[in-house]
């Protein structure tokens, strides 16, 4: 049995979806690819986590990365997904996909919060499910609970490869510390955020493209302020340029920052000298679909890609 489950972008709602702001998820057409006709020989901490002293199936997770290194599109999550749902497949209940489905990120989701001690679980939700999400943290620990969204109509969200890669441990540190050296800068920052997390989920329902801009910008405006406060680099010089440049566009990291991968939001296509300008900070357009299917098994014969 071959199954492959989609990457993920964080769309908005970074850091707030903690402290139960809506976030806003996107599955991406890179793929974790999971074949229990073969066994790693090496096991990593969230695949350990789910299978225990049983060998999991063997993930391919090469197409989630470029030049070396890794994409920030979710490779840990799409790998247990995928794992969990190729040794699951045939024992999962076909006239029920919606009850599989849930079976299969619950146990994703134990699994990757054992293994790396916490976690929204939004990664989980978007490679499991797949589309747009919208996704609320559950005050008890449990799956965050989701919906289903579109973008709107003249709406242009556009993913670009950062030349450096994240650090989500160190910025999330940094951000724990200012929580707990200075919780009133850290609340009224958060704050601003969450009402721009909460902006970004109503008008993805009400289908207003300028205002799924507006919100961004309010949340980038926002995640530039906890960056001054707390010094953790989650807009790195490039992308601050890169959004001076943007005019009524906004430019801002895709989850936790710090690297890895940036967003394009805009109401029309990046101009040809604004391309021009990102290219020179180093930031090269991805060829990566958002929106894609969610988890789902690879019968003989089917394309993969």
């Amino acid at each position: 049995m071959r199954v492959r489950a989609p990457g993920k972008l964080v769309l908005s709602g970074a850091y707030v979806v903690l402290d139960g702001a809506p976030a806003v998820v996107a599955s991406v057409s890179a793929h974790a690819v999971a074949d229990t006709d073969r066994h790693p020989r090496r096991v990593s901490p969230e695949l350990r986590a789910a299978f225990g002293e049983v060998r999991p199936p063997l993930v391919d997770t090469r197409a989630m990365r470029r030049n070396g290194r890794k994409l920030g599109v979710g490779s840990s999550s799409a790998a247990t997904v995928a794992a969990i749902a190729a040794d699951r497949w045939s024992r999962l209940p076909p006239d029920d996909p919606a009850r599989a489905l849930s079976s299969i990120a619950v146990a994703a989701y134990d699994a990757h919060r054992a293994a790396q001690g916490g976690g929204s679980g939004i990664d989980v939700v978007a490679c499991t499910f797949g589309g747009f999400r919208v996704c609320v943290r559950e005050a008890d620990g449990a799956l965050p609970s989701h919906a289903p969204a579109a973008l709107p109509e003249g709406l242009y969200v556009i993913p670009y490869a950062c030349p450096e890669s994240a650090s989500t441990s160190t910025l999330l540190g940094r951000v724990r510390a200012l929580r707990a050296a200075e919780p009133e800068t850290y609340a009224t920052v958060m704050s601003r955020a969450a009402d721009g997390a909460r902006a970004f989920a109503r008008a993805l329902d009400d289908g207003d493209a300028l205002g799924v801009v507006a919100a961004a910008g309010a949340q980038r405006d926002a995640m530039e302020a906890l960056q001054r406060a707390s010094g953790a680099p989650i807009l790195p010089e490039y992308l601050l340029r890169a959004h001076d440049a943007a005019g009524d566009a906004v430019i801002a990291q895709s989850g936790a920052g710090g690297g890895d991968v940036a967003l394009y939001f805009g109401t029309c296509p990046p101009a040809p000298t604004l391309s021009s300008r990102l290219l020179s900070l180093g930031l090269r357009p991805l060829a990566l679909a958002l929106g894609v299917t969610g988890v789902h098994a690879i019968f003989p014969g089917q394309n993969e890609q």
